[in-house]
């Protein structure tokens, strides 16, 4: 399977000492079918019911991943954060 790369972006650190981190960020489009079951369960809670699933994006920030999910009610829009085990994260 072949995915494109939406978005990709570098963050820079400068640190006292004088060393420079980058860290190479990425966002991959995932189709709503294939979000890890567990973030699809989270969503579809009494908390979330209303909120239906807009777009999702894997995220990966040097070693973390976690998904990006756009979340649309009506006219509002949110995006939300989500570990793979289906957690939201703060944020």
């Amino acid at each position: 399977m072949l995915f494109a790369s939406v978005g990709s972006f570098a963050a820079v650190s400068a640190f006292a000492n004088n060393q420079v981190e980058v860290t190479e960020n990425a966002e991959t489009p995932v189709k709503v079918e294939e979000l890890p079951e567990a973030i699809t369960k989270t969503l579809s809670t009494d908390t979330y019911a209303e909120w239906k699933i807009d777009t999702a994006f894997l995220v990966k920030e040097g070693e973390n991943e976690y998904y990006k999910v756009n979340v649309v009610k009506g006219d509002e829009k949110q995006t939300m954060k989500f570990n793979k085990d289906g957690s939201v994260i703060a944020g």
